[in-house]
Protein backbone atom coordinates (compact mmCIF):
# COMPACT_ATOMS: atom_id res chain seq x y z
CA UNK A 1 0.00 0.00 0.00
CA UNK A 2 1.91 3.34 -1.04
CA UNK A 3 1.96 5.71 1.24
CA UNK A 4 1.76 8.44 -2.03
CA UNK A 5 -1.94 6.62 -3.15
CA UNK A 6 -4.23 9.17 -1.67
CA UNK A 7 -7.28 6.34 -1.86
CA UNK A 8 -4.73 4.20 0.40
CA UNK A 9 -5.27 7.18 3.27
CA UNK A 10 -8.53 8.02 5.28
CA UNK A 11 -10.97 9.65 4.21
CA UNK A 12 -11.29 13.06 4.28
CA UNK A 13 -7.62 13.49 6.25
CA UNK A 14 -5.41 15.75 4.85
CA UNK A 15 -2.80 14.78 6.83
CA UNK A 16 -2.49 11.29 8.55
CA UNK A 17 -2.28 10.72 11.98
CA UNK A 18 -2.95 7.19 12.60
CA UNK A 19 -1.77 4.14 10.46
CA UNK A 20 0.17 1.01 11.13
CA UNK A 21 3.30 -0.11 12.03
CA UNK A 22 4.13 -2.61 9.49
CA UNK A 23 7.12 -2.15 7.62
CA UNK A 24 7.44 -4.83 4.44
CA UNK A 25 10.81 -5.82 4.50
CA UNK A 26 10.37 -7.38 7.49
CA UNK A 27 6.96 -9.49 7.01
CA UNK A 28 7.42 -12.77 7.59
CA UNK A 29 7.12 -14.93 3.93
CA UNK A 30 6.75 -18.19 5.76
CA UNK A 31 7.16 -21.41 4.26
CA UNK A 32 4.65 -23.34 1.84
CA UNK A 33 3.55 -26.67 3.48
CA UNK A 34 1.71 -29.08 1.66
CA UNK A 35 -1.39 -30.50 3.11
CA UNK A 36 -2.71 -32.72 0.56
CA UNK A 37 -2.65 -33.53 -3.19
CA UNK A 38 -3.21 -29.77 -4.79
CA UNK A 39 -3.77 -28.26 -0.80
CA UNK A 40 -0.62 -25.92 -0.25
CA UNK A 41 -0.59 -23.41 2.77
CA UNK A 42 1.98 -21.06 3.56
CA UNK A 43 2.38 -20.62 7.26
CA UNK A 44 4.00 -18.08 8.74
CA UNK A 45 4.54 -16.77 12.25
CA UNK A 46 2.55 -14.16 14.23
CA UNK A 47 4.29 -11.11 15.06
CA UNK A 48 2.84 -8.15 17.25
CA UNK A 49 0.26 -5.38 15.60
CA UNK A 50 1.32 -2.53 16.28
CA UNK A 51 -1.60 0.93 15.64
CA UNK A 52 -0.01 4.35 15.94
CA UNK A 53 -1.37 7.11 16.55
CA UNK A 54 0.48 11.18 16.33
CA UNK A 55 -1.11 13.93 18.16
CA UNK A 56 0.06 17.49 16.98
CA UNK A 57 1.78 16.79 13.93
CA UNK A 58 1.16 14.11 11.23
CA UNK A 59 1.92 10.69 11.10
CA UNK A 60 5.89 9.66 11.32
CA UNK A 61 7.03 7.99 8.02
CA UNK A 62 7.62 4.96 9.56
CA UNK A 63 4.23 4.38 9.65
CA UNK A 64 1.63 3.78 7.06
CA UNK A 65 -2.02 5.61 7.28
CA UNK A 66 -4.68 2.88 6.33
CA UNK A 67 -8.49 3.41 6.21
CA UNK A 68 -9.34 0.20 7.78
CA UNK A 69 -7.70 -0.66 11.02
CA UNK A 70 -7.95 -3.57 13.61
CA UNK A 71 -9.69 -2.79 17.15
CA UNK A 72 -7.35 -4.98 19.33
CA UNK A 73 -4.17 -4.49 18.32
CA UNK A 74 -1.34 -5.98 20.22
CA UNK A 75 0.37 -2.44 21.57
CA UNK A 76 -0.92 0.28 20.46
CA UNK A 77 1.76 3.66 20.23
CA UNK A 78 0.50 7.42 21.18
CA UNK A 79 2.84 9.67 20.34
CA UNK A 80 1.87 13.09 22.11
CA UNK A 81 3.32 16.18 20.41
CA UNK A 82 0.92 18.53 22.01
CA UNK A 83 -2.01 17.92 24.41
CA UNK A 84 -4.27 20.87 24.08
CA UNK A 85 -7.05 19.26 25.75
CA UNK A 86 -4.70 19.05 29.12
CA UNK A 87 -5.05 22.88 29.73
CA UNK A 88 -8.30 23.01 31.38
CA UNK A 89 -9.48 19.57 33.29
CA UNK A 90 -11.52 17.46 30.45
CA UNK A 91 -11.28 14.10 29.49
CA UNK A 92 -8.92 13.15 26.36
CA UNK A 93 -10.22 13.35 23.12
CA UNK A 94 -12.40 10.38 21.67
CA UNK A 95 -9.91 9.24 19.35
CA UNK A 96 -7.68 8.05 22.73
CA UNK A 97 -10.45 5.06 23.46
CA UNK A 98 -10.86 3.98 19.64
CA UNK A 99 -8.60 1.09 20.15
CA UNK A 100 -8.75 -1.69 22.66
CA UNK A 101 -5.43 -3.02 22.51
CA UNK A 102 -3.30 -5.70 24.63
CA UNK A 103 -0.99 -2.88 26.20
CA UNK A 104 -1.24 1.10 25.67
CA UNK A 105 2.29 2.52 25.35
CA UNK A 106 2.58 6.57 25.57
CA UNK A 107 5.43 8.67 24.42
CA UNK A 108 5.32 12.34 25.12
CA UNK A 109 6.98 15.46 24.63
CA UNK A 110 8.63 16.00 28.07
CA UNK A 111 7.35 19.69 28.10
CA UNK A 112 4.26 18.30 28.68
CA UNK A 113 4.98 16.28 31.55
CA UNK A 114 3.24 18.76 34.02
CA UNK A 115 0.01 18.84 32.26
CA UNK A 116 -0.42 15.18 31.81
CA UNK A 117 0.07 14.54 35.49
CA UNK A 118 -3.55 15.31 36.21
CA UNK A 119 -6.11 12.29 36.47
CA UNK A 120 -8.21 11.60 33.61
CA UNK A 121 -5.94 13.22 31.59
CA UNK A 122 -4.64 10.51 29.48
CA UNK A 123 -6.19 6.73 29.34
CA UNK A 124 -4.80 3.99 30.82
CA UNK A 125 -1.31 3.36 29.83
CA UNK A 126 1.30 0.55 30.56
CA UNK A 127 3.67 2.87 30.13
CA UNK A 128 4.18 6.74 30.16
CA UNK A 129 7.70 7.36 28.95
CA UNK A 130 8.81 11.62 28.13
CA UNK A 131 11.61 12.64 25.91
CA UNK A 132 12.98 16.26 24.14
CA UNK A 133 10.42 17.01 21.76
CA UNK A 134 12.94 16.53 19.10
CA UNK A 135 13.50 12.84 19.89
CA UNK A 136 10.63 11.93 20.19
CA UNK A 137 9.84 10.08 16.55
CA UNK A 138 12.92 7.93 17.33
CA UNK A 139 11.84 6.67 20.45
CA UNK A 140 8.98 6.14 19.17
CA UNK A 141 10.05 4.31 15.87
CA UNK A 142 12.32 1.87 18.16
CA UNK A 143 9.63 1.44 20.72
CA UNK A 144 7.16 0.30 17.48
CA UNK A 145 10.05 -1.76 15.79
CA UNK A 146 10.39 -3.57 19.26
CA UNK A 147 6.79 -4.28 19.63
CA UNK A 148 6.81 -5.24 15.96
CA UNK A 149 8.72 -8.09 16.98
CA UNK A 150 10.30 -9.55 13.79
CA UNK A 151 13.51 -7.04 13.37
CA UNK A 152 15.94 -7.48 16.27
CA UNK A 153 19.27 -8.88 15.91
CA UNK A 154 19.05 -9.87 20.10
CA UNK A 155 16.02 -11.78 20.88
CA UNK A 156 13.72 -10.48 23.07
CA UNK A 157 10.47 -9.62 23.01
CA UNK A 158 7.01 -8.43 24.92
CA UNK A 159 7.87 -10.73 27.94
CA UNK A 160 10.58 -9.06 28.74
CA UNK A 161 9.95 -5.77 28.56
CA UNK A 162 7.30 -6.19 31.21
CA UNK A 163 9.52 -8.01 33.23
CA UNK A 164 11.98 -5.31 33.23
CA UNK A 165 9.14 -2.96 34.07
CA UNK A 166 7.40 -4.94 36.07
CA UNK A 167 4.13 -3.52 34.71
CA UNK A 168 2.29 -7.44 35.35
CA UNK A 169 -1.28 -6.73 35.50
CA UNK A 170 -2.88 -3.16 35.52
CA UNK A 171 -0.12 -1.11 36.84
CA UNK A 172 1.60 1.77 34.93
CA UNK A 173 5.43 2.87 34.51
CA UNK A 174 6.47 6.20 33.80
CA UNK A 175 9.66 6.43 32.02
CA UNK A 176 12.29 8.94 30.19
CA UNK A 177 13.80 7.99 27.36
CA UNK A 178 17.49 9.58 26.25
CA UNK A 179 18.50 9.67 22.47
CA UNK A 180 22.38 9.56 22.26
CA UNK A 181 23.73 9.39 18.45
CA UNK A 182 26.23 6.93 17.48
CA UNK A 183 27.22 2.90 17.33
CA UNK A 184 27.57 1.34 20.92
CA UNK A 185 30.95 0.80 22.64
CA UNK A 186 32.66 1.90 26.01
CA UNK A 187 32.76 5.27 25.65
CA UNK A 188 29.42 5.46 24.92
CA UNK A 189 28.68 3.56 27.64
CA UNK A 190 30.70 6.12 30.07
CA UNK A 191 28.36 8.74 29.06
CA UNK A 192 25.11 6.85 29.44
CA UNK A 193 26.18 5.92 32.63
CA UNK A 194 26.28 9.85 33.61
CA UNK A 195 22.52 10.45 31.96
CA UNK A 196 21.35 7.54 34.32
CA UNK A 197 22.84 8.78 37.72
CA UNK A 198 20.92 11.99 36.38
CA UNK A 199 17.82 9.79 35.85
CA UNK A 200 18.47 7.79 39.40
CA UNK A 201 18.21 11.42 41.16
CA UNK A 202 15.21 11.99 39.37
CA UNK A 203 13.19 9.03 41.30
CA UNK A 204 14.22 6.71 37.78
CA UNK A 205 14.96 3.78 39.47
CA UNK A 206 12.83 1.24 37.53
CA UNK A 207 14.45 -1.00 34.92
CA UNK A 208 16.15 -0.05 31.63
CA UNK A 209 15.46 -0.75 28.12
CA UNK A 210 18.42 -0.41 25.62
CA UNK A 211 17.66 0.28 22.20
CA UNK A 212 20.27 0.55 19.41
CA UNK A 213 19.13 1.83 16.16
CA UNK A 214 21.45 1.00 13.21
CA UNK A 215 21.49 2.57 9.56
CA UNK A 216 22.51 -0.13 7.23
CA UNK A 217 25.70 1.64 5.79
CA UNK A 218 26.74 0.86 9.57
CA UNK A 219 25.95 -2.22 10.39
CA UNK A 220 28.76 -4.17 8.78
CA UNK A 221 31.24 -2.26 11.29
CA UNK A 222 29.49 -2.96 14.45
CA UNK A 223 29.96 -5.96 16.99
CA UNK A 224 28.29 -7.62 19.56
CA UNK A 225 31.35 -7.54 21.28
CA UNK A 226 31.47 -3.50 21.08
CA UNK A 227 27.35 -3.60 22.28
CA UNK A 228 28.19 -5.90 25.65
CA UNK A 229 31.21 -3.42 26.17
CA UNK A 230 28.82 -0.37 26.29
CA UNK A 231 26.24 -2.27 28.54
CA UNK A 232 28.87 -3.39 30.64
CA UNK A 233 30.75 0.45 30.95
CA UNK A 234 26.54 1.97 31.70
CA UNK A 235 25.79 -1.04 34.12
CA UNK A 236 29.22 -0.47 36.31
CA UNK A 237 27.29 2.80 37.91
CA UNK A 238 24.09 1.48 37.40
CA UNK A 239 23.83 -2.00 39.45
CA UNK A 240 21.17 -3.09 41.32
CA UNK A 241 18.72 -2.31 38.24
CA UNK A 242 17.74 -4.82 35.00
CA UNK A 243 18.30 -4.28 31.82
CA UNK A 244 16.64 -5.49 28.53
CA UNK A 245 18.93 -4.84 25.51
CA UNK A 246 18.54 -5.73 21.77
CA UNK A 247 19.81 -4.07 18.40
CA UNK A 248 17.12 -2.70 15.61
CA UNK A 249 19.20 -2.75 11.99
CA UNK A 250 17.99 -0.97 8.85
CA UNK A 251 17.05 2.14 10.53
CA UNK A 252 17.73 5.35 9.20
CA UNK A 253 19.52 6.94 12.12
CA UNK A 254 22.48 5.41 13.96
CA UNK A 255 21.68 5.56 17.42
CA UNK A 256 20.92 4.69 21.32
CA UNK A 257 17.54 4.99 22.97
CA UNK A 258 18.09 4.43 26.91
CA UNK A 259 15.06 4.10 28.37
CA UNK A 260 14.87 4.39 32.43
CA UNK A 261 11.96 3.66 34.39
CA UNK A 262 10.22 4.32 37.79
CA UNK A 263 8.76 1.66 39.91
CA UNK A 264 5.69 0.98 38.59
CA UNK A 265 2.31 1.70 40.49
CA UNK A 266 -1.70 1.68 40.53
CA UNK A 267 -3.16 5.10 39.06
CA UNK A 268 -6.29 5.85 40.82
CA UNK A 269 -8.31 5.10 37.91
CA UNK A 270 -6.72 1.44 38.78
CA UNK A 271 -7.46 1.48 42.30
CA UNK A 272 -11.46 2.09 41.43
CA UNK A 273 -12.06 -0.03 38.92
CA UNK A 274 -10.22 -3.10 41.14
CA UNK A 275 -13.07 -1.95 43.67
CA UNK A 276 -15.57 -2.54 40.82
CA UNK A 277 -14.27 -5.80 40.09
CA UNK A 278 -14.48 -6.84 43.25
CA UNK A 279 -17.71 -5.67 44.01
CA UNK A 280 -18.89 -7.49 40.80
CA UNK A 281 -17.49 -10.73 41.44
CA UNK A 282 -13.72 -9.95 39.01
CA UNK A 283 -14.05 -8.46 35.17
CA UNK A 284 -11.26 -8.93 32.47
CA UNK A 285 -7.70 -7.39 33.44
CA UNK A 286 -5.50 -5.29 31.12
CA UNK A 287 -6.32 -1.73 28.65
CA UNK A 288 -9.97 -2.96 28.53
CA UNK A 289 -10.51 -3.41 32.20
CA UNK A 290 -9.67 0.58 32.85
CA UNK A 291 -10.93 1.55 29.82
CA UNK A 292 -13.93 3.48 31.32
CA UNK A 293 -12.78 4.71 34.73
CA UNK A 294 -9.69 6.11 33.13
CA UNK A 295 -11.97 9.54 32.82
CA UNK A 296 -14.39 9.67 35.90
Amino acid sequence: MSRENALDRPRGATHASVGLYDPADARDRGQDVVFSLGEVVRVRDPHGSVIVQALGRPLPGWATSMPVLDGCPTVELVLLHEASWAATPSRPPPRLRAFSPQMRWIVHAAPLADRLSGEGVLPHAALRISTPTSDLDTVGLALAAYARGCERLIGCDLSDVLAVTGIAGDLTADGCAVVVEGRADADLGGRMSVALAALAAEGFEGGRLLIQLLRSEDLPAFTLARFDACITAAHAYDSGHSWVATILPERDRTALILIAFRTPYATPATLRMRAVRAAHGGAPHGDAATRSPTTA
